[in-house]
């Protein structure tokens, strides 16, 4: 099962699911001094806490359908934080995997008398909620905020928001999509990011080349963003029961990455934990779409970063591959992707070749390349044809392929497979022989022309 929890701390939505997905069941929790799942507004008067709630059910369900989601309702101070979050972590009844945040506050900002994340808070969160969530492999994710460097706040003065400055979870910035296809997505100008002043460097962070705050007063600290995502313009939700058109921001993006982190462990069969120890050293790998378009985070109140190749306090790394790092964590939990039971069938037409294998050791290959051989492989012989398939997402357990001979007498073939890892391939394997004895016309079966009558379809 797949399980994603989120934070709410303010009165909040009905749940809409769009007919089409696959039933989701979104369960409420009500922390002690909370008004718990209650509307603040209605259609003619659209509340942000509303539509904040309904933007992170709804992207989370859309994405992992059928995962176990419950929300969790605390009020707005900092005891309201520390309560819900050490309730999230000790839930036993739910078990949680993955918590999606899109809630956070500025550091050292106070709001009013009653509010401010004081270091009792935020020590107490991190040692009743946050390390106890490392312990149980259960992933955090934060939005980072989605005003720039300002923060709302409107002093001159770089700010971060916590807990996305929190050393122990994966802070999500923001990126904006102009163009589908080809996909060209671009920095979100008011993505949340730069230098905590309420925390030092990680050492997950220590060989990466941080700045100094915009600030210039020389302070050093946890940069973040660590990731970036779909932001903006946003997505149309349901709530009050209409369509809520524009609803943006990095709160989207930590929803979105938590549904792809509870897919990542339904994938596994294992949780893949705090993600920054392991996507530090890949920063620069296959993993990530790196953002590096120049675009700052400053607004007209506050000095900014920009966002820059590598790291960056923008986009962090830039946008997650999800295809790549579900590769990646399964070869460093489980090896190389390893194939067996490599099999060639001739079907009935006597013309299309069946080929099917099976994964061994429970990795998953990212990709894969076919070769077929007239009559036998040898070292020295050259393939006829080669499919060369990068998959955009895992391959299943077992995996076919159908090609069209083009000869019009008998043949013998024999196929080579090899399995694309994150890092390199596996070795290959060899197929049976098979003998392709036509019966019918040429031509058989959609895909790309590799030239006169030879044809290979699409995987």
């Amino acid at each position: 099962t797949t399980e994603i929890y989120t934070l709410s701390l303010h009165d909040a939505l009905p749940i809409s699911v769009y007919p089409q997905f696959n039933s989701t069941a979104v369960n409420v929790v009500t922390i002690p001094n909370s008004t718990g799942n209650v509307m603040a507004g209605n259609a003619q008067n659209l509340q942000d806490t509303d539509q904040e709630v309904a933007l992170d059910v709804q992207v989370a369900v859309s994405v992992a359908q059928g995962a176990n989601v419950v929300l969790y309702f605390a009020p707005w101070t900092e005891q309201g934080w520390v309560d819900a979050l050490t309730a999230i972590v000790s839930d036993q009844e739910n078990d949680p995997s993955v918590i999606s945040i899109s809630w956070d506050y500025r550091e050292l900002v106070p709001l009013g008398p009653d509010f401010e994340w004081t270091s009792q808070t935020t020590g107490a969160i991190d040692s009743k909620a946050l390390h106890p969530a490392v312990a149980l492999g259960i992933t955090v994710l934060v939005a980072s905020g989605d005003d720039g460097t300002d923060c709302g706040v409107g002093d001159g003065k770089a700010h971060v928001l916590y807990p996305a400055s929190d050393p122990w979870v994966t802070a999500c910035g923001g990126t904006t999509i102009t163009q589908l296809s080809p996909l060209s997505e671009e920095t979100w100008n008011q993505s949340g990011g730069g230098i905590s002043y309420l925390y030092k460097v990680p050492h997950w962070q220590k060989h990466v080349s941080l700045p100094a705050s915009a600030n210039h007063d020389g302070r050093r600290g946890r940069g973040l963003p660590d990731v970036a995502g779909y932001a903006y313009p946003g997505y149309n939700v349901r709530l009050y029961g209409e369509q809520i058109p524009d609803a943006w921001g990095t709160s989207a993006v930590a929803p979105l990455y938590a549904a792809m982190v509870a897919l990542l462990n339904a994938a596994l069969n294992k949780r893949v934990g705090f993600l920054n120890p392991f996507l530090y050293p890949n920063g620069k790998s296959s993993i990530f779409r790196d953002i590096h378009d120049g675009v700052s985070n400053e607004t007209s109140y506050s000095p900014g970063y920009k966002a820059g190749k590598g790291w960056d306090a923008v986009t962090g790394w830039g946008v997650i591959d999800g295809g790549n790092l579900l590769c990646a964590l399964s070869n460093h939990l489980y090896g190389e992707a390893r194939a067996a039971h490599f099999v060639a069938t001739l079907l009935d037409d006597g013309i299309t070749v069946q080929l099917t294998w099976t994964m061994e050791g429970g990795a998953i290959a990212s990709g894969f390349v076919i070769e077929r051989y007239v009559g036998a492989f040898s070292a020295t012989a050259k393939p006829d044809l080669t499919a060369d398939c990068s998959s955009s997402g895992p391959l299943i357990p077992v995996n076919q392929i159908y090609l069209d001979s083009a000869t019009q007498t008998e043949t013998w073939y024999q196929y080579r497979l090899q399995l694309k890892n994150f890092k390199g391939s596996s070795s290959p394997v060899l197929s049976n022989r098979v003998l392709v004895a036509p019966t019918t016309s040429l031509g058989l079966g959609p895909g790309p022309s590799d030239g006169p009558g030879h044809h290979i379809t699409e995987f």
